[in-house]
């Protein structure tokens, strides 16, 4: 991994330990699960369905990032946060 990566990393770890981060992916997924109960309703044009399933995408990449830097670790065989390796 290059310092780079490694910085990144660090910065990613900084922000998900933010007091704001857990209510901010737990907002964008009850959002998400909105957005997919409102097309399942089938009310919604093709341009509206279009919209949204952008806008779920957004969502799911902000959600599921701390969950692919944490892999991205583990594969990297980087210590984690906490256990004196660093």
């Amino acid at each position: 991994m290059t310092a780079e990566e490694s910085k990144l990393i660090d910065q990613y770890e900084v922000l998900f330990a933010q007091s704001g981060w857990k209510e901010l992916v737990s907002d964008l997924s009850s959002k998400r699960l909105q957005m997919a109960q409102s097309l399942m309703e089938g009310r919604s044009d093709i341009d509206q369905v279009n919209f949204t399933r952008g806008l779920a995408a957004g969502y799911q990449y902000i959600i599921g990032l701390e969950e692919f830097i944490t892999k991205y670790k583990q594969e990297s065989n980087l210590p984690e946060v906490g256990d004196g390796a660093l």
